[in-house]
C-alpha cells in the first residue's frame, strides 16, 4: 500500500469517528470522476453493476445506462462532501430536475432519483442524515440531506487523491456580479492570467488532495475581493484534523499562515500596530463571560470587518455562533464584544474598519500576496497550494516559505499604504 492510500484510509476513520455533520453544514451534488489509475475503476464498475441491478429491472441499455450514471454521480458527490464533512442536500422536486437545474445537467430526474437513494441507504453506502420538508411559515424549506457510510468511506477513501479537475481552464479569473454580466478588459489581468496558467500547469506534475485548478475571484468589480480559491482549501480541518494532515506528493505539509491576518493589515493600513494575539486581548477585554473565547472573538472580528452594514447585526451574530453550530448568540454578548473592540482598538471605529465593506479589501490584498508567493514557488520550484490566509507547503520548505511570506505581506500592505 502507498504512502497516499494509507494516508487517506486513516483519514477516512477519523471522519468516520466523528459521526455525522450539523444539519446546516450541507453542500449541492457536484460532479466528480474517478480517475484511470489501478483498479479502482474497475473496482467502482463492479459497484455500479450491482446497484443498478438492484435499482432496475430494466433490459433497456439507455435506461441502466441512466440509473448507472446517476448512481456513480451521488456516490462519489457525496465522498467528496465527505471529505469537508459536509451532508450533500437533494431535492426530489420535479422543478429542481428541469435541464436547466443543477439536477437535470447531471442527468437526474425525481423519480430514478427515488428508486436509487433507498437503495443506496439500505446498502450502507450512504446515510440519511435529514428528511426534507416545505415550510409553511418563515423559516426556510429544506431538501433532504445526505452523509457517506462508514462502507463507502472505507471503500474509495482513495478517492480524496484520485478524484482530480481538469488544470487547464480557459480563464483563471471569475468574475461574480459585474455590470451587465461583462468581465472587465483583459489587459487589468492578462498578466495575472499568465502567472495562473503558469502555475496551474506547473502543479498538474504534482499530487494532492482533491487536486484541481487555483482560480481567482473578484465580485461586482476588481477592486472588491480577489482572493484564490481551491478544492483543496475547502477540505474540512476544524472540526475533524482532514487537510493539515493529507499529504503533498506523498510527503507531510505544514500550512505556514499570517495572525490576525485582516485585522493586522487593517491596523497598518492606518498607521497602527497589533500585539502577537489580539483575539486573546478581546477575550481578557470582554471578562466574565465564559461563552467568549478566542475562536469566538475571531469570528467576530472577521465577521465584523466583512460585513457592510450594521443593520446586518442578526445575520453577523448567526455566523458568530456556526463555529459550534448552536444558536445566534445573544445580543448583550455581542454588544460587549463590539463595546470591547472599540475600546481595544479605537482605530477600528475612528477608521470605519468594522461595517463598512473593508473586508473585499483585505481579500484583494490576500490575493496580491498570493500570486507573489506563486511566483516565487514557481521560481524555486516548490509545490505551494493557498489556502486562504496561509499556504500549503512540503514540511522541509515551511521556514522559507513563512520567510518568504512575510516578506510579500510588508510589500504589499506598504504599496497599499502609498
Amino acid at each position: 500500500m502507498n504512502l497516499e492510500k494509507s494516508n487517506s484510509r486513516e483519514l477516512a476513520q477519523l471522519i468516520i469517528d466523528k459521526g455525522v455533520p450539523a444539519n446546516d453544514a450541507s453542500t449541492q451534488l457536484l460532479p466528480y470522476r474517478l480517475s484511470d489509475l489501478s483498479l479502482r475503476k474497475s473496482d467502482l464498475e463492479e459497484i455500479l453493476d450491482d446497484l443498478t441491478s438492484k435499482v432496475t429491472k430494466s433490459r433497456d441499455k439507455a435506461v441502466v445506462n441512466q440509473h448507472r450514471s446517476n448512481i456513480k454521480h451521488l456516490l462519489l458527490g457525496i465522498l467528496a462532501a465527505a471529505f469537508d464533512f459536509k451532508n450533500v442536500a437533494i431535492s426530489t422536486r420535479t422543478e429542481h430536475h428541469h435541464g436547466d437545474q443543477l439536477l437535470g445537467k447531471l442527468g437526474f430526474d425525481r423519480r430514478r432519483l427515488q428508486r436509487i437513494l433507498p437503495v443506496l441507504i439500505k446498502e450502507d453506502w450512504i446515510r440519511s442524515t435529514l428528511h426534507g420538508y416545505r415550510s409553511t411559515g418563515p423559516a426556510p424549506s429544506k431538501s433532504s440531506q445526505y452523509f457517506a457510510g462508514e462502507k463507502l468511506l472505507n471503500h474509495f477513501s482513495d478517492c480524496l487523491y484520485e478524484v482530480e479537475n481538469d488544470m487547464l481552464l480557459p480563464c483563471y479569473h471569475k468574475f461574480n456580479e459585474f455590470p451587465l454580466g461583462e468581465a472587465p478588459a483583459l489587459a487589468l489581468y492578462e498578466e495575472n492570467e499568465a502567472l495562473l496558467l503558469r502555475y496551474n500547469l506547473f502543479m498538474a506534475e504534482h499530487s494532492w488532495a482533491k487536486k484541481g485548478p487555483t482560480t481567482r475571484a473578484f465580485s461586482k468589480s476588481v477592486e472588491r475581493a480577489g482572493r484564490l480559491h481551491n478544492a483543496f482549501q475547502n477540505i474540512v480541518n476544524r472540526r475533524v484534523p482532514i487537510r493539515k494532515n493529507t499529504l503533498l506528493d506523498g510527503s507531510a505539509m505544514a500550512e505556514p499562515d499570517f495572525s490576525c491576518n485582516h485585522l493586522r493589515m487593517a491596523s497598518k493600513l492606518v498607521g497602527e500596530d497589533l500585539s502577537a494575539d489580539p483575539y486573546s486581548d478581546l477575550v481578557r477585554a470582554v471578562g466574565g463571560d465564559a461563552s467568549i473565547n478566542r475562536n469566538l472573538t475571531k469570528k467576530f472580528i472577521t465577521v465584523c470587518i466583512g460585513a457592510t452594514s450594521l443593520k446586518q447585526k442578526g445575520g453577523l451574530m448567526l455566523e458568530c455562533s456556526r463555529e459550534k453550530n448552536t444558536t445566534p448568540i445573544p445580543i448583550k454578548t455581542f454588544q460587549a464584544m463590539l463595546e470591547a473592540t472599540e475600546k481595544l482598538f479605537p482605530w477600528v471605529n475612528k477608521e470605519k474598519i468594522f461595517f463598512n465593506d473593508a473586508g473585499v479589501r483585505m481579500q484583494k490584498l490576500e490575493g496580491e500576496i498570493g500570486l507573489r508567493m506563486f511566483k516565487w514557488a514557481l521560481n524555486e520550484e516548490v509545490p505551494m497550494l493557498s489556502v486562504h490566509d496561509s499556504f500549503a507547503v512540503k514540511e522541509k520548505d515551511e521556514g522559507r516559505t513563512k520567510e518568504r511570506m512575510n516578506e510579500e505581506w510588508i510589500k504589499v500592505v506598504n504599496k497599499e499604504k502609498e
